[in-house]
């Protein structure tokens, strides 16, 4: 199952006063956390995973999420696919996270890691 998540667009023609402030950015922002879902307790963020980001015609693109399993990547505006692993890699999300960009849009997407292989088995 794929999931595709659209958002609106944030700061493209932002009232300010009496004019209009308009978007002059040629990309869009996803940022968001990568969370390890399969625990039984609520997720907690998983530190230094691997996101892989896909978009049409594009070469896939990896990004390390920090020690709080925060990431922020700029992108063009299109298509793109997200899936992560954890940094052991054990660990992985299941299905990938579809988006749809536009340019000066800020998109929130937490990747979920649902499936784990167990160590040494």
């Amino acid at each position: 199952m794929r999931f595709l998540i659209v958002l609106g667009v944030v700061g493209c023609g932002v009232q300010a006063g009496d004019s209009a402030q308009v978007c002059a950015e040629t990309t869009g922002t996803i940022y968001g956390t990568v969370l390890e879902a399969w625990r039984a307790e609520a997720p907690t963020p998983a530190a230094n995973a691997r996101l892989q980001i896909e978009g049409e015609d594009q070469q896939p693109i990896d990004v390390i999420a920090d020690e709080a399993g925060a990431y922020s990547i700029d992108l063009q505006p299109g298509n793109w696919s997200l899936s992560a692993t954890s940094a052991d890699e054990y660990c992985m999300s299941m299905e990938d996270t579809l988006v749809s960009l536009s340019a000066c849009q800020l998109a929130e997407v937490d990747v979920s890691l649902t499936d784990c292989v167990l160590k040494g088995r």
